[in-house]
């Protein structure tokens, strides 16, 4: 296991750890219900960040940023003598977090893509991670949702009980955001960001009362 803690890369923390211990902070986590919002960085997001404040704000936001993308990996060893031998790619660590879950006894809850995609993932999971606990699932309505649907979703997905949220219930963000984009947050109890979504043209064009 390598945890070579949080480190600075231009200006975006990124942290040196490799899959074992990504997984096990994750599932520590979710044991404890304590929040661990993660994202996987390749190289692409780490230079928006680099280029744009805004969104180098958003990933520094991140518990957990691991290094998906080679390059990213190669500049820890070099600027932090992290020692890392491979990357933390995004889908594999997915794969190995459904896998500590199942025989840990922690429940997930899957959110995004379409009907038939989310139905062939919960089977192909279930295969794969015999005892996996699928606390829910449901497919992305690919458009931005009214407060009331946001509302709605969030509530769905706390209510399964499921413990580990994926990145479309708005803890865990992706990891590569337009840059200058206007989003809309609220903060959790310790004022941490908490959920993100972006706003629609409309959205941002009314003054918002309540930030």
């Amino acid at each position: 296991m390598i945890d070579q803690g949080r480190n600075n890369v231009m200006g975006v923390v990124i942290d040196a750890v490799d899959y074992e211990r990504a997984v096990a902070k994750i599932i520590e986590s979710a044991q404890q219900g304590k929040r661990c919002a993660t994202t996987a960085l390749a190289v692409h997001g780490l230079i928006t960040g680099v280029t744009d404040e805004a969104h180098r704000f958003r990933l520094n936001q991140f518990d957990l940023v691991v290094p998906d993308g080679q390059p990213v990996r190669w500049a820890l060893n070099v600027l932090h003598r992290a020692q890392l031998t491979d990357r933390v790619y995004g889908p594999k660590l997915s794969l190995r977090v459904c896998e500590a879950a199942a025989r840990q006894g922690v429940s997930v809850y899957f959110f995004g893509s379409s009907k038939t995609v989310i139905q062939k993932l919960c089977e192909g999971m279930s295969r794969r991670c015999p005892g996996l606990q699928i606390a829910g699932a449901r497919p992305s309505e690919f458009r931005t949702l009214t407060e009331a649907e946001r509302n709605e979703l969030v509530a769905e997905i706390q209510a399964s009980g499921a413990q580990i949220r994926d990145a479309s219930n708005l803890i865990v963000q992706p990891g590569a955001v337009p840059p200058r984009t206007l989003v809309k947050y609220t903060l959790d109890s310790e004022g941490y960001v908490h959920r993100v979504w972006i706003l629609t043209q409309q959205e941002a064009a009314q003054r918002d009362k309540a930030q």
